[in-house]
């Protein structure tokens, strides 16, 4: 529900306290939305931060310091909105980025499910495009289509869709999709991804216009990768020594000098969730280990100064 409510101007937001008092701010409007955790939970309605300092300061008592989690990437700098300058300035507030990133990494069955039914939409939405692929249509025709497929699922879009054919397709996050038409020969990257109640996938596809994509020079790299992971036993490595092997196929491959990104990331409330990021830099994101529960997208890509490959699985 708060990630839900995240872009909205009086986000919602928890405050847990050590004797297991919890306290759940929400926009007057949103009151209903918890009301069936009224008997657990302390529900405070508020408009602006000036009704919140008092009160988190009169329940918190004499505590200095106060634990937070509002940025996916703990970037203490970029702070979205300013009543949260205002609590960070106030309580000298600290990532709670070892309490909450243990519990966001591992997801629990329930969580996979709704992950899964993201995943599953998405496969069933791209099978269907790949009959509207053809020259003559425009990357905005397959851009409607994705997006009017998907709300007949009454699913959201984890991300603005991209569909980028031709040139536009040399940059892993090209502008929106254009008029520009399909051409026989070229490649068209589709990446997009739904949402149940927050839970996202995360899948890329290239296509070869009017043609069989399995001819195209990155193809067998890219199922190399694909084989070697699934041959792996993720829960005795780490991210980065995962990314180290891709990269040896890579490289065998003569492709490595056409990656721009890493080969991955975590996906669940977010489509570029916290855990894993698949890149060689041992990082806060990769100091963990795969485990059970740990959901995420590999998806490997190669950008000439002409056109892109792209594809992913989660």
């Amino acid at each position: 529900m708060f990630t839900l409510q995240a872009d909205h101007a009086a986000p919602s937001f928890l405050l847990i306290l050590p004797d297991g008092r919890i306290y759940a701010f929400v926009s007057p409007i949103e009151t209903s939305l918890l009301s069936v955790l009224k008997n657990k939970i302390e529900i405070i309605a508020y408009s602006s931060s000036a009704e919140i300092i008092p009160f988190i300061k009169k329940v918190t008592k004499k505590s200095k310091i106060l634990l937070a989690e509002y940025s996916d990437n703990y970037n203490f700098d970029i702070i979205k909105y300013s009543w949260l300058k205002k609590l960070r300035k106030e309580f000298n507030l600290k990532p709670a980025q070892d309490v909450i990133f243990p519990l966001r990494m591992v997801k629990t069955h329930s969580e996979i499910k709704l992950i899964q039914r993201s995943v599953n939409a998405t496969f069933e939405i791209l099978k269907k495009v790949k009959c509207k692929v053809k020259a003559g249509a425009t990357e905005m025709d397959i851009y409607d289509f994705i997006y009017f497929e998907t709300r007949k699922k009454n699913a959201e879009n984890s991300f603005k869709t991209i569909v980028a054919s031709g040139v536009r397709a040399i940059n892993p996050h090209p502008v929106r999709a254009t008029d520009k038409k399909l051409k026989n020969g070229e490649l068209l990257i589709i990446d997009m991804g739904v949402s149940f109640y927050g839970y996202t996938s995360d899948i890329t596809r290239t296509f070869l216009v009017g043609g069989d994509i399995r001819e195209h020079r990155f193809y067998k790299a890219a199922q190399e990768m694909f084989a070697k992971m699934e041959s792996i036993d993720l829960s005795k490595i780490y991210p980065f020594e995962l990314t180290g092997q891709m990269k040896e196929i890579s490289i065998k491959n003569k492709t490595d000098i056409y990656e721009k990104h890493a080969y991955g990331h975590g996906i669940g409330t977010a489509a570029h969730d916290i855990y894993p990021n698949l890149s060689p830099s041992k990082n806060i994101y990769n100091k963990h280990k795969f485990r059970d529960g740990v959901t995420f997208a590999f998806e490997p890509g190669f950008y000439t100064k002409k056109t892109g490959d792209r594809k992913s699985v989660v």
